[in-house]
């Protein structure tokens, strides 16, 4: 039973992280056609797009990769070195997205 668990701790760690693989690939894009964006209405809707869905995806996506890692290494790995550096990469990853790109675009909606 403890090993149908991990087997579907896996399987949501997996989907969490092609989540926020998506999440930054919807970005990318979004990110592209605002830079291609010649009228006000085409920039507010590539824009638009884009945040509606990575304001939603990413975090939840960085929710489940952290969730589901926590519980594979209290219940299968243990302490480890790579499982800090991956945590340490999850916040800072977190906080880049938030404080970086997510202010910024925020500010930059507000403009157009």
């Amino acid at each position: 039973m403890a090993m149908l668990f991990y087997r579907f701790a896996l399987f949501l760690h997996i989907v969490g992280a092609f989540g926020l693989i998506a999440a930054v690939t919807l970005e990318a894009i979004g990110l592209r056609g605002l830079r291609r964006a010649t009228q006000g209405d085409e920039a507010r809707m590539w824009l638009g797009i884009s945040r509606r869905l990575v304001i939603r995806l990413a975090p939840a996506s960085l929710g489940v990769i952290l969730l589901t890692g926590l519980f594979m290494t209290a219940t299968a790995w243990g302490p480890q070195g790579w499982i800090a550096v991956a945590l340490g990469s999850l916040v800072v990853l977190a906080v880049v997205g938030a404080f970086g790109t997510g202010m910024r675009m925020a500010r930059l909606e507000t403009a157009i």
